[in-house]
């Protein structure tokens, strides 16, 4: 499916040429549904520590 984003906002301290604060939100025209290929993404509370040894998946878009 593709959908329109509505709204975008990005990091205020994004950089370019270092890609610093490499983040954004989008808001999109219409809400997801979401099924087994599409789940919202979980985010660790701001507090918690992740040991040097935990396994970690990283995904990027653009």
């Amino acid at each position: 499916h593709v959908r329109q984003v509505k709204t975008f906002v990005a990091h205020p301290h994004f950089v370019m040429l270092s890609y610093d604060s490499n983040i954004a939100l989008m808001q999109l025209d219409v809400p997801l549904e979401y099924d087994t290929a599409l789940r919202p993404v979980c985010l660790p509370n701001s507090t918690e520590m992740l040991p040097s040894s935990s396994l970690c998946t990283a995904f990027g878009w653009g």
